[in-house]
């Protein structure tokens, strides 16, 4: 029963969006909420039954000069959280396009897809059976931002595929020299052998160009801006993920101090670089998207903290990160379809007046600074004590002294966005209580994980120690 539910995690959104190709509109929605249904049951009791120590499932797969790769998969303390943040994004982005979005039956079944694939780079447990994984997750997402979104459209997609494509090859031949160099055992024991240089540097650029760290990360603003909010939410609540969980488990799991310093470099200057780009940001779209490296940048700093501490809050960031930037990503969409623009030189003083617009954005505004009770606050504590404990204290001011930054220009929007009465006027919520149903919960999410986070600090509790 547990092989077969662990397997259902990836094949079932497989088979949803062959099935979705089928389907009219109306049946699209009934069918999205049984499967969201369905598979969120089985990870709730996948987690009940098996939080603890885990569950894995293997196959023999192929055997090569000596080498045998499995078809293994496992659910364990790393992803727990990861494969349920991945049910949340996807089924959140459906029922956010459904309604608007054209062509829906393909749109829907390409989300599904990605859901299947992306379930997959993160359940792996053989290290190319990842690369096959992480390799399938390109496709549905390059057409997704092809399919749908500005006229810029497909120049975005170009670029974001070209520069996934390039990593690719990095990753691929990084993976290959290391199995090579290696010993057969090499493969089933991955984490207890250390990297050597080579392959540890071309997997880190290989991977880098998806979570994305500077300067790998070109092809994300255009995606972002160009891409439909639907689409938009799922490149970075679950796509940017792929990269950084791919780097946690199977690149940056054990780093010397010559690497862990490079890690703490390479996070230091990537943060510090998209604070500076997003404080010039007057389109919301970009504003969220180069927020989005800065957050990326934690992941490279936890990893780098030579902690215990720091790896849990790297992990956690993942999570927390793609539940508030998913919810960032919908209201921007929402702001703009109300409004006709992105642009706060436009939008000055929109929400003027308007209570519950005001509070949603502040719920936002705040999870995206890491206000304590909110997600991001319990992740970049976790790497900012992390950083402290394994690597001094000076160290540990990069990520702190970027929480009021982030707060300077997410609060400055704010106050453009409430502070007086302008000429825009927004069109009737009750035209868009679907979408604003999909913030809602997803703020929820942020306020429950931040006021609660037991739940999945439980799980991290034995990382890195």
């Amino acid at each position: 029963m547990e092989a077969l539910a662990l397997n259902a995690l990836w094949i079932g959104p497989l088979v949803g969006g062959l099935i979705s190709l089928f389907l009219g509109r109306r049946l699209l929605f009934a069918w999205g909420l049984v499967q969201g249904f369905l598979l969120s049951l089985l990870w709730a009791y996948l987690y009940v039954e098996h939080r603890g120590e885990g569950l894995s499932y293997e196959k023999p797969w192929f055997s090569l000069d000596g080498f045998s790769f499995s078809y293994s998969l496992a659910l364990r303390p790393t992803n727990f959280s990861l494969v349920l943040l991945a049910l949340l994004v996807i089924h959140a982005a459906f029922f956010y396009g459904y309604l608007y979005i054209p062509r829906p039956r393909a749109f829907s079944a390409l989300l599904f897809f990605t859901l299947a694939f992306a379930q997959g780079v993160f359940l792996a447990g053989d290290p190319l059976l990842f690369f096959v994984f992480y390799e399938a997750s390109l496709i549905p997402a390059f057409l997704l931002i092809l399919g749908w979104g500005g006229r810029g459209r497909g120049l975005a997609a170009v670029r974001f595929a070209l520069f996934t494509l390039a990593g690719s090859v990095f990753l691929l031949v990084g993976l290959l020299w290391a199995l090579l160099e290696g010993h057969p055992a090499f493969v089933t024991g991955w984490r207890q052998h250390p990297l050597n240089w080579g392959p540890w540097l071309l997997m880190t650029v290989g991977l880098a160009v998806k979570l994305p760290l500077v300067p790998l990360h070109s092809w994300l603003g255009e995606a972002h801006v160009e891409a439909d909010s639907a689409v938009s939410m799922v490149l970075a609540g679950l796509l940017l993920k792929l990269g950084g969980f791919g780097l946690l488990e199977w690149v940056w799991y054990d780093p010397s101090p010559a690497r862990a310093l490079i890690l703490r470099g390479v996070g230091a200057v990537s943060l510090g670089y998209a604070i500076a780009v997003a404080t010039g940001q007057r389109d919301l779209k970009r504003l969220v998207a180069f927020t989005s490296i800065a957050h990326m940048a934690f992941v490279a700093l936890g990893a780098g903290a030579r902690s215990s501490v720091g790896l849990q809050g790297a992990y956690h960031q993942l999570f927390t990160h793609g539940i508030v930037s998913a919810a960032l990503f919908a209201w921007v969409g929402w702001v703009e379809k109300r409004t006709g623009s992105r642009s706060l030189s436009y939008l000055g003083g929109v929400f003027h007046a308007q209570a519950k617009e005001q509070l949603q954005a502040a719920l936002l505004f705040f999870g995206a600074i890491g206000v304590p009770g909110l997600a991001l606050f319990v992740s970049e504590v976790l790497v900012i004590g992390g950083v402290g404990r394994g690597s001094g204290w000076t160290w540990a001011l990069v990520p702190a002294l970027s929480l009021p930054f982030t707060g300077w220009y997410f609060l400055r929007a704010y106050r453009e966005l409430t502070g007086r009465e302008a000429g825009v006027q927004l069109a009737p919520a009750m035209d868009y209580l679907p979408l604003e149903a999909v913030i809602w919960l997803l703020v929820f999410m942020s306020v429950l994980v931040g006021v609660y986070p037991q739940p999945w600090l439980s799980l991290l509790g034995h990382v890195g120690s």
